[in-house]
């Protein structure tokens, strides 16, 4: 979400809050967020989309949905776009990079959708060029 928001703002993009009430560019974390290992904000914004996560947990997305289905997902019209945009203002994305990348290889056959999988991609948070099934994972439900 903040690779996002960074893009959006180098963009010129105005930001609307998600179903009116959350606050994209408030989630985003800030420089101080990312320095603390701990903080209020930090508190704050986990909470927020825990709360978030639980109350969607039994959503199916309609791009796990297109996989299923061996059609192609949208993941380059949606992260593809925020790598593709941060590239052209020299923001890095190498979060949305490996989401990329990961969905990509679910839709191969070669990952599967798993919390393995997702365990994978948010420890290769800080490996610069770090494949997305790195981490130790299988890739195995």
């Amino acid at each position: 979400m903040t690779e996002a928001v960074a893009v959006a703002k180098a963009e010129g993009v105005a930001l609307e809050k998600v179903a009116g009430t959350l606050d994209l560019d408030w989630v985003a974390l800030s420089g101080a967020d990312r320095a603390a290992s701990a903080s209020v904000s930090l508190t704050a914004k986990h909470m927020l989309l825990l709360a978030v996560g639980l109350r969607y947990r039994r959503m199916r997305s309609s791009m796990l949905a297109a996989i299923e289905r061996k059609r192609t997902p949208a993941i380059d019209f949606l992260n593809g776009e925020v790598v593709a945009r941060g590239a052209r203002h020299g923001i890095a994305t190498p979060f949305n990079a490996r989401i990329v990348e990961t969905v990509w290889a679910i839709a191969r056959g070669t990952l599967t959708s798993s919390r393995d999988t997702l365990d994978a991609v948010v420890l290769a948070r800080g490996r610069r060029g770090a494949p997305a099934g790195a981490g130790g994972a299988t890739g195995q439900a």
